[in-house]
């Protein structure tokens, strides 16, 4: 009896103990109000420091020297660690810290250098690359009679002992210098050469016999002087007979002229003697353009001529000639021709010496190429070129003749171009009477500048 009421008691025990037990399973109404009381404090502190320092440096220098290798490193390391560690606890209390640190440096330092150096052939100082300076449009004044002229007095004669005039210049200006090669008589024809920066300046220089500056020690008389840009080469050309001499620079005295080879200039003896009147070829003149080269030349008959070659044959001219103009009378049309090409247009001025009763003046025409057909333009005693009577003489008059010269050119090359707008012109004059021997004559070397 006393283990039945035992064994009872024990049931009654363990039948409160599984009731206190099953409730949470059984009513499924989850009161988690037990010691849970979610203080879920959650700091979730989440500091995302998120620096994002973004330096982007981007220096970009962009020395622009511009061979364009554009290195542009761009690191742009954009580290973004980013570590969100979200620790999250969760130990039931639910702290739930949740730091998320998420530090997302991203430095992104981006350099971009961009150092772009271009070694071109130009440096790129940023600007297009234009032309260094605007080619000036060329001035270009009115060649019209009447032609009225002012001279400058003389501005030099013979300085070596034995000369007795100096006359024929051809005149070149290079790199600031006027270079002056012209005929002398000491007895006989000879030449000297002198140079100076002004015309101020001219009487006072020194002047060599060209004997003393050709590798031949030879004259060069009535000569021209013009650079050859196809050969790069000086040309000065001469007469009796018909010779050139080359240089390679003009400015270097030490240098001789070389004499060419004259079966490769042209043949004088086929030219002489050929017509009634004529005393020889005299005076050559040579003017190209940018496929020929002329050779113009006188015979002291009336007529001008000329000879014709290419660029690529220059300067061998061929024996045969053509007669360019003839005059009844040898005054009316004598020698020193001169043909030029007025910059800034299609033509080219030919001026021709005359004489009446042995004073000498020019005429001059016009044409659209040195072959002609030639226009007048100022080829006539009452319309002449230049004349003493044409020219104003603050000085005092000095000569009847305006002889043997030529323009101040605009350039010294080959083609011979002529400022319109700022027209010059050395000539040989002198003081009347003379009625002595015609190489003894005294000319002085002058300056006429065209009034405007």
């Amino acid at each position: 009896m006393k283990n039945t009421l035992l064994l009872a008691l024990l049931i009654l025990l363990f039948s409160a103990l599984g009731g206190c037990n099953g409730s949470e399973s059984d009513n499924g109404n989850e009161s988690t109000g037990d010691s849970d009381s979610d203080s879920d404090s959650d700091s979730d502190s989440d500091t995302d420091t998120d620096s994002d320092s973004d330096t982007d440096t981007d220096t970009d220098t962009d020395t622009d020297t511009d061979t364009d290798t554009d290195t542009d490193t761009d690191t742009d390391t954009d580290t973004d660690t980013d570590t969100d560690t979200d620790t999250d606890s969760d130990s039931d209390s639910d702290s739930d810290t949740d730091t998320d640190t998420d530090t997302d440096t991203d430095t992104d330092s981006d350099t971009d250098t961009d150092t772009e150096t271009d070694t071109g052939t130009e440096p790129d100082t940023g600007t297009e690359s234009e032309p260094d300076s605007e080619t000036e449009p060329i001035q270009v004044c009115d060649l019209s009679p009447p032609f009225n002229w002012t001279d400058s007095g003389i501005i030099a004669g013979p300085k070596n002992p034995g000369d007795t005039n100096l006359k024929d210049p051809t005149i070149v200006e290079y790199d600031g210098t006027y270079h002056i090669f012209a005929t002398t008589n000491n007895g006989d024809w000879a030449s000297v050469y002198f140079n100076f920066d002004s015309f101020d300046s001219a009487d006072a220089a020194s002047q060599t016999p060209m004997t003393q500056l050709t590798s031949n020690s030879s004259n060069t008389v009535a000569p021209q002087a013009f650079f050859f840009r196809p050969h790069n080469k000086w040309y000065l050309f001469t007469q009796w007979s018909a010779r050139y001499f080359t240089k390679n620079d003009i400015n270097d005295p030490s240098e001789k002229w070389q004499l060419g080879d004259s079966g490769k200039f042209f043949n004088e003896s086929y030219v002489n003697g050929r017509e009634p009147g004529d005393i020889g070829a005299l005076d050559y003149w040579v003017i190209c353009d940018d496929s020929h080269c002329w050779l113009y030349f006188s015979k002291d008959n009336g007529r001008l001529y000329y000879s014709k070659t290419t660029i690529e044959d220059f300067p061998a001219f061929p024996k045969e000639y053509t007669t360019v103009m003839s005059f009844p009378n040898d005054g009316d049309l004598f020698e020193a021709s001169n043909v030029y090409k007025i910059q800034g247009t299609d033509k080219y001025l030919l001026m021709v010496e005359c004489h009446t009763n042995w004073r000498r003046w020019f005429k001059a025409w016009t044409a659209t190429s040195p072959d002609g057909p030639w226009q007048d333009l100022a080829a006539s005693a009452g319309t002449p070129f230049a004349d003493h009577s044409t020219v104003t003489w603050p000085e005092g008059k000095w000569s009847d003749d305006i002889s043997h010269g030529e323009l101040i050119r605009a350039g010294y090359d080959q083609k011979m171009e002529i400022n319109s707008c700022d027209m010059r012109m050395m000539f040989q004059g002198f003081t009347p009477p003379w009625n002595g021997d015609y190489g003894q004559i005294p000319y002085r070397l002058g300056l006429l500048t065209l009034n405007r």
